[in-house]
């Protein structure tokens, strides 16, 4: 299933979503993508991925086994990120 990275709540601004796409593109970064759940931080009944891994060709170039985990909530209502730069099957 897509994670749309939101759920509940007003939609986000179209201006500030492509905005902040121009930024990574100008800036020549992509998202590293996820494992777990896509959604890193909650309010109520409110679900967003605002919390996220980007990169340049050169680090993923450097670090080609890594993985991005999105870890479970602990006292918080964001979700602690993992970079691992070195994946191995079974690791994480």
């Amino acid at each position: 299933m897509p994670c749309h990275e939101k759920e509940g709540g007003n939609p986000r601004p179209t201006r500030m979503m492509n905005d902040f796409g121009e930024c990574l593109a100008d800036c020549e970064l992509d998202d590293l993508g996820f494992s777990g759940d896509c959604f890193t931080w909650f309010t109520g009944d409110i679900k967003e991925r605002l919390d996220r891994a980007v990169a340049n060709a050169e680090w993923i170039n450097l670090f080609p086994g890594f993985a991005v985990v999105n870890e479970g909530h602990f006292r918080s209502d964001h979700r602690p990120v993992l970079v691992s730069t070195e994946f191995f099957d079974g690791l994480l």
